[in-house]
């Protein structure tokens, strides 16, 4: 399957990462941005399967027909972390 980097024009040497937030957060994982520049750093603890991302349309039976899901599949291989925002918050986790 493909998978993608999702960068913005503004800041185009930053990707979206998704990684697991190790108590910090009530989510088990967060997207987080990660600057390209620093993925040859020997403290570089972003594994590159962090930061290629599945994109998925959502069909006509879903909630949201004509969206997309964004995500990545797990260094584990059990699984895929999808990107999702809280009720009540524009955070996205």
């Amino acid at each position: 399957k493909k998978t993608y980097f999702l960068s913005s024009a503004k800041w185009p040497s930053y990707v979206v990462g998704f990684k697991a937030t190790t108590g910090t957060s009530l989510s088990p994982f967060g997207a987080y941005a990660v600057d390209l520049k620093d993925k040859a750093s020997v403290l570089d603890t972003w594994g590159p399967s962090n930061i290629m991302l599945k994109v998925c349309s959502l069909g006509p039976r879903s909630s949201y027909p004509g969206g997309v899901q964004i995500g990545t599949e797990l260094t584990t291989g059990s699984g895929t972390v999808w990107a999702y925002i809280h009720s009540g918050s524009y955070l996205v986790y």
